[in-house]
This record gives C-alpha cells, structure tokens and sequence, in this order.
C-alpha cells in the first residue's frame, strides 16, 4: 500500500486529540515527499533526511524555545514510528524504518521556575478580569494547557473545593482550589469555560505586550505550571510536587513509600495560599512565611 493511501487510515488510529494535533503536521510532511511510495519502499534513510528538513523548518520559523528545531527533528521521527507501528499492526507494512533512526539528544531545558516578583507583574499587566481569573487557575492548579481547555462546570467539587484536570491522554486528577476559585467557577459568567487555544494564545499575546522581558522569554502556560510546581516543592517536597503536577514518581521501592494523595496535596496548597483547604483535614499546617502566594493573592 502507498504512504497516501493509507494515511487517512493512519491518522484514524489515534485515540488522542493532542496527539493528532501534535503529529499532523509531520506526517502531512511525510505525505508531501513520499506519498507515492509503497510504505515498505520508505527507508530509515528517507525518515533522516525528513527530520533534518522538519529541523530547519522550525528553526527558520523563529519558534521561542524551540531549541534549534531540535524537538521538531525529534517529533517527526516519533510521528513516523507511530504512523509505521499501526501499518504493521494493520497488516500493510512489514518493518517500521522510523525506529532505525535515532532521535536527537534533548537540549537542557532553559525554561526556568519564574519569580514570585515576576509573576506579581504578570497578574498587574492583565488587561481584562477574565485574564486574570485564566492566570489565577493557572497558577492554584499547575495544570497543562489541555487542563483549563477542557475544563467544565461539571468538573466542580464544591463541597471538596476541587477541580478534576482532564488532561494528558485523558489522565484525570482531582485538584484542590481555593474559596475564590470555586466561587469563580460557580458563576454563570465564568470565563474559564469553552476557552479555545486561540483565546489562550490571546491572554499571552496581551500579557507579553505589557511585559517586555516576557515576550523576551515567550511566557505561556507552561511557564505558570513551571512556577506552581516549583512552589509546592518548596514548601512539601519532591513526593507532593509530583502529586500536585499529575507525575508518576520513578519506579522502585522508595516511591512506594513516599506515594502521596490529594490530602497532602491540598495541605501545600493550603501552606502556599495561606488559607485551610477541606481536603487537607489534619494534614494541614500554617502558611510559611515568604512561600505563600502573596503575589497573586
């Protein structure tokens, strides 16, 4: 079977809208230069030199934080083990030559935990209240960008003063908010529902005009996510900050004793914020001084 004519099929098989999202365009690339090959007639060779050209696309694009194409080059061959994985497991390849290509070494990450200080300035250069409800979440939950877009009323734990996160592949978690926050999403008029990533892209665009040094480092969600987890580790430790950002702790027998819930999450909260959370229960302790999130408060 030709690359064109089984890609549709291909891209049916994803069982994840951030992951069409993601490999779209790569295997749209794939599509431009081989189409017409027979999917076993494609080479781990032809899989090299199109994750060069997916390098120096985004490069030349001027991408913040894209790391000289690096992570392109990376999520092309990624996109192709995938696409080659399921024609096998299809019956329409024999071999999947994406997997004799090896991904780039990943770069150090340069995003870096933002500051108290800084974050104060990024809440004062909101423009609308609606931003900075969108921030204020941002921050309380430390959840990924998929987390506030698919967020709903039906989502709400008011008596529990939690939010449930839907997330990376579908993960979901509970996660503790304050009183204001749960006010806020109680109201008919919340503007956290039904946010597409055009309207995110716009929070950040009115946010990064105000701000220079933040339009310098291309400030996003992430970054707000970044700052959140950062702050629980600091008042709870490695265990709760992982808990708090929805990851798994490494294998062995030390995670098993150190695997920490909702209570100990809520209680970090409760420190940061400098206010009890019902989730906490007796877990909780007084805020800290100077780890409160004073500057969004």
């Amino acid at each position: 079977m030709k690359l064109k004519d089984y890609f549709l099929f291909g891209f049916a098989m994803t069982n994840s809208p951030a992951t069409d999202r993601l490999y779209e365009p790569y295997w749209k690339l794939m599509l431009k230069y081989h189409g017409d090959k027979e999917l076993d007639d494609i080479t781990p060779g032809h899989i090299r030199i199109l994750s060069k050209i997916a390098r120096d696309q985004q490069a030349g694009g001027r991408r913040r934080n894209h790391q000289n194409g690096i992570y392109a080059q990376e999520h092309l061959i990624a996109a192709a083990r995938a696409l080659f994985r399921w024609a096998i497991d299809e019956g329409y390849a024999t071999r999947n030559p994406a997997l004799q290509v090896e991904k780039p070494k990943r770069p150090d990450v340069t995003r870096h935990a933002l500051s108290h200080a800084q974050v104060r300035e990024l809440f004062e250069s909101c423009e609308r209240d609606e931003d900075t409800v969108i921030l204020r979440f941002l921050v309380e939950t430390g959840c990924r960008r998929e987390g506030i877009l698919n967020l709903a009323p039906e989502h709400v734990r008011p008596a529990r003063q939690t939010v449930m996160l839907d997330e990376k592949n579908s993960a979901r978690r509970e996660q503790p908010v304050s009183r204001a926050m749960t006010l806020a999403l109680l109201a008919d008029d919340c503007p956290l529902y039904g946010l597409t990533r055009r309207q995110m892209d716009g929070v950040w665009a009115r946010v990064r005009r105000q701000v220079p040094w933040a339009e310098d480092l291309g400030v996003s969600s992430h970054w707000m996510r970044h700052y959140a987890i950062t702050s629980v580790e600091q008042v709870a430790g490695y265990a709760t900050a992982a808990a708090f950002a929805g990851h798994r702790l490494v294998r062995g027998a030390t995670a098993s004793y150190v695997k920490v819930g909702l209570p100990e999450v809520a209680a970090a909260f409760s420190r940061l914020w400098g206010e009890p959370h019902p989730c906490a229960g007796s877990v909780a302790a007084p805020a800290a001084s100077g780890t409160a999130f004073a500057a969004v408060s």
